[in-house]
C-alpha cells in the first residue's frame, strides 16, 4: 500500500486495500485499528486524479 501511495499510484492502492480486506474476510478477521488508519491516511494524500502508468 505504501510504495502505491508513494508512486502516486491510486488504482493500485486500491487494489492492495482489496487485497487486503479479502484476505481477512478469508481469515474471518477484522483490519486492526493501525491498519485502517494507514488506509485512511494513504487514500487522503493521494489526489483523486494523480495515476500513474510506469
Amino acid at each position: 500500500m505504501r510504495l502505491e501511495a508513494a508512486r502516486g499510484n491510486r488504482s493500485g492502492l486500491h487494489t492492495a486495500i482489496t487485497r487486503i480486506q479479502h484476505v481477512n474476510a478469508a481469515l474471518d478477521c477484522s483490519l486492526e485499528t493501525e491498519t485502517i488508519q494507514l488506509i485512511n491516511e494513504l487514500l487522503t494524500s493521494i489526489p483523486r486524479d494523480e495515476v500513474t502508468s510506469r
